[in-house]
Order: C-alpha cells, then sequence, then structure tokens
C-alpha cells in the first residue's frame, strides 16, 4: 500500500519511531508524525511492534509539525484500523462524523466526553424511559426488554446487567479507563450500527465521508429497523431513499428529508439534529473535513 500522505519508509531490523524521526525528521519527538499507509496515526502499542520490511509514512521534513488529531487517544488499541478497513475514512474524518453524533447525544462535540466531561465510556444513567441504564458511546440500554447493552456485557467478559440501576452505574463508572472495556463498546457499536450501514451504502457505492456520518448518525439514534410505521429505521430510510434518486448527493438529501418526516420518537429536536448534517451538505462538505463548532448540533 502506497502511503497516502508524505513520503514512504520501510522499517529495517532494529528501527523505532523515535529514532527515524531523530534521523529523517531532525527530532524524535516528532514520532506521533509518522503515519501508517492508511493515513492512520501509530498507536504506542503498534509503535512498539514494528516489523521490518513495514510500510510507514514520513512528512516532509519541509512539512510544519502535524497537529494530532483530538480525540486519537481515546480510541482502543485497533478499533481506529477496524474503522478505517470498512469505512475507508482517517482518523480526521472519523472524529468530525463522531462529534457530529455526540453533539445532540451529550451535548458535546468532543465524541469522548459527556455533557459533564468525563469520559464517554463510564457514561450511564438512568433516563426513565422505561429501557434501564444507558449506558457508554452509543446508549446501550440494559433493560429487560430493551437489553442491547448485552453485546457489550459479553464482549466485556462480565455481565452487570442483573444488578439493581444504582449499582451498574456504579459498576460502569468504575471501569470507564479500562481499555477492555472501551474495546468491547466499540466492538458492539461496530458490530451493532456500522457494518448494517455500511454494507447498505457499499451496495451502492455511496461511500462519502458525509454520506457515511448522515446514516451511521440515523442508526445509531433511530436503529437499523423501524420502530413502527411512523418511525424509520436506516434500512428502511435506505431503501425509499435510493428508490427516488440515481446519485448521492440526491440520495443524501432525500435521505434527510425522510427523516424528518418519520422520525425517532422522543429524541429531542429532529430538526435542529438534521439541520446540521444538511448545512454539511449545502456548504458540500463531503469529506468531513471541518470546524466542528461551525456545523455540530448542541441542545440547549
Amino acid at each position: 500500500m502506497s502511503c497516502k500522505i508524505g513520503s514512504s519508509y520501510t522499517i529495517k531490523a532494529n528501527d523505532t519511531l523515535f529514532e527515524i524521526a531523530t534521523r529523517e525528521l531532525g527530532d524524535g519527538d516528532r514520532w506521533r508524525e509518522i503515519l501508517n499507509p492508511n493515513g492512520i496515526p501509530f498507536t504506542e502499542k503498534e509503535a512498539e511492534n514494528l516489523q521490518t520490511g513495514q510500510e510507514i509514512c514520513l512528512p516532509k521534513i519541509d512539512e510544519p509539525p502535524t497537529q494530532e488529531v483530538p480525540g486519537v487517544k481515546f480510541f482502543p488499541p485497533g478499533t481506529l484500523n477496524q474503522l478505517n478497513t470498512l469505512t475507508g475514512l482517517d482518523a480526521q474524518q472519523l472524529t468530525n462524523i463522531l462529534g457530529m453524533i455526540n453533539g445532540p447525544e451529550q451535548a458535546n462535540s468532543k465524541w469522548w466526553q459527556t455533557v459533564d466531561e468525563e469520559i464517554i465510556y463510564g457514561y450511564a444513567e438512568d433516563i426513565e424511559d422505561g429501557r434501564g441504564v444507558t449506558i457508554g458511546i452509543y446508549g446501550a440500554t440494559t433493560g429487560k426488554d430493551y437489553n442491547d447493552a448485552d453485546i457489550i456485557w459479553k464482549n466485556y467478559g462480565q455481565d452487570y446487567s442483573n444488578l439493581p440501576v444504582d449499582e451498574i452505574i456504579e459498576k460502569v463508572h468504575a471501569i470507564a479507563n479500562d481499555q477492555k472495556w472501551w474495546k468491547a463498546q466499540w466492538d458492539a457499536y461496530i458490530s451493532t450500527y456500522w457494518q448494517p450501514t455500511l454494507k447498505l451504502l457499499k451496495s451502492k457505492n455511496y461511500m462519502k465521508a458525509l454520506t457515511i456520518g448522515v446514516l451511521i448518525d440515523t442508526a445509531m439514534n433511530a436503529g437499523i429497523e423501524d420502530d413502527n410505521s411512523e418511525n424509520w429505521g436506516v434500512e428502511h430510510l435506505f431503501t425509499e431513499a435510493s428508490d427516488d434518486t440515481n446519485n448521492e448527493e440526491d440520495f443524501v438529501d432525500r435521505f434527510m428529508e425522510l427523516r424528518l418526516q418519520f422520525p425517532t420518537r422522543d429524541s429531542g429536536d429532529m430538526e435542529e439534529r438534521i439541520g446540521a448534517w444538511q448545512k454539511l451538505l449545502r456548504d458540500h462538505k463531503w469529506d468531513m473535513r471541518v470546524d466542528l463548532k461551525n456545523y455540530v448540533y448542541i441542545p440547549q
């Protein structure tokens, strides 16, 4: 795989990223600017496990130091690579999509934080809607008839769902910084929402970052299948929008129109939520390389 950004370098025996940055960039501390060929920065674990013959990508020496994408360190090891393989998007594009999703959900455009600026992996709250405790990065629920958090417990290897509400919340807070818990949530998020949604989009080859963002936001908020005849999920919305349109731009526009006609129940101000994505479409921000403060909807 050739480098999308910068110049290619092949790892030699006993190379480290720090030594390469010192030798090639003049500053060992610039090792974090070295990227995988897919444009994603190395995690510390990946940096410690380089393989002879592995390709890496160096920034041009005359380029100013790059800024770390906010929130990258809050992805568990391997998750950015999973998402890149699934979507073709890099860290900046993915974090902007997640920030758009998190804004109306947690009143915070930093996807890794709650409204109280606590880490999102420790989010646990009984919002008293009959679905038990709402937890984690995508608001999985623990109630008897709404137990979509089961896959997270299974991934983590510990099931707290049968505990009293207060104890579930206490347990989730206690493991908020456990990267195994982070990975358990992300693996569930990807299998439950990202993979089914991307399967639909790949069938039409509608794979621009904005399109992916619009549908993932809908999947997380409205679900994959319909709630009922008045509240449609992603599959139904996708089919209807596809039938009405012949290109990706018209599809996204129509999808959001339908989203407003068949909104999720009890989900806040849908016009404001969808309006943020519609503004991105009007501004032709297909690559999602934007300043989020100009777009994301934060409820007051």
